[in-house]
């Protein structure tokens, strides 16, 4: 997401980070997801399973759903590859082992692509090393790197809790820890840890704690929960 974080050092931070949160008004959810206002349990914002299964999704399964949401996705194609969207994202989460379905929701939360049927957002679609306010990071900017990118860092936060128990930001399981909002959060697995180290804002839908200036975590649990079960029921 667009960094709220107007520092000198914002794009060094953004390269090592992931992404902040995007203010309200830019609140990128029109989808019917956002029909539903749940909360959702600040320690435990989704499992492992969520973040790092899905390895039976194929490439036409993604195509699929972006069809249905009539994306503009469906008809993208790389300039440089010539490689659809499906394409690229299924690619970059079978290397990074990341779902698919997670990676969908984390482009809809950051730029809204998934569910708009316009191009705006190309360039900054996971919002990864993406400083509010500016461009993103040298060579991250472009759909394709995007994509890689947030593969990535979502991968490498794992790695990092597995071999010193926290990530770079210092989230770990059972480590408490402010976010931004700011709210008190004790990670109950790595998933959540790995999703504060991105986004560290829990947003507007916190079970325990909640802020109203951003959309932040609990909006992309909100859009994966709805897309896991558009992916259950076939697209």
């Amino acid at each position: 997401m667009r960094r709220l974080l107007a520092l000198a050092s914002a794009t060094a931070l953004a390269l090592s980070l992931g992404a902040c949160a995007t203010d309200v008004d830019d609140e990128p959810v029109s989808d019917d997801e956002a029909a539903v206002r749940e909360r959702y349990d600040i320690h435990q914002l989704l499992t492992d399973d969520d973040l790092r299964g899905g390895r039976a999704i194929t490439v036409a399964d993604v195509q699929g759903f972006l069809e249905s949401k009539g994306s503009y996705l469906a008809r993208y194609e790389d300039p440089r590859s010539g490689k659809s969207a499906a394409e690229i994202i299924h690619a970059a989460c079978t290397r990074y082992e990341i779902n698919p379905v997670y990676m969908l929701a984390r482009i809809q939360v950051e730029s809204s692509l998934v569910g708009s049927g316009r191009s705006r957002g190309l360039d900054t679609a996971t919002g990864c090393a993406c400083p509010d306010g500016g461009g993103c990071a040298s060579g991250e900017s472009g759909f394709a790197k995007q994509i890689d990118c947030a593969g990535r860092l979502t991968s490498a936060y794992f790695d990092e809790i597995a071999e010193r128990g926290v990530t770079r930001a210092g989230w770990g399981v059972g480590v408490s820890k402010r976010t931004l909002d700011p709210c008190s959060v004790k990670p109950k697995n790595k998933a959540t840890a790995v999703i504060y180290t991105y986004t560290p804002w829990v947003g507007t839908r916190g079970q325990q704690c909640s802020s109203n200036g951003s959309s932040g975590s609990t909006t992309l649990v909100s859009i994966y929960k709805s897309y896991a079960r558009a992916f259950s029921a076939g697209g």
